[in-house]
């Protein structure tokens, strides 16, 4: 991992719980670092054309739902 990739994540995450405001955790991985927080329930993001500019930002990111309904952003840096 670069420090760059870490330097990059850092930042993403820090902005997305700014907009979104979640806590939002950064896990260093072989090959960069991973963002993941999870989506307050029930809230209607008015800024998500912001939120998608930071993961756009990511090298790979995406958006999940379990079986309970919970919902998680993701973003991986590398």
């Amino acid at each position: 991992m670069t420090d760059d990739a870490l330097t990059r994540a850092w930042a993403g995450a820090a902005r997305l719980a700014e907009l979104i405001g979640v806590e939002v955790k950064v896990t260093e991985v072989p090959e960069g670092a991973h963002v993941l927080l999870e989506l307050p329930p029930g809230e209607s993001d008015s800024n998500h054309l912001e939120v998608l500019a930071v993961l756009r930002a990511a090298d790979r990111f995406g958006h999940r739902r379990s079986a309970d309904g919970v919902e998680h952003l993701w973003a991986t840096y590398w």
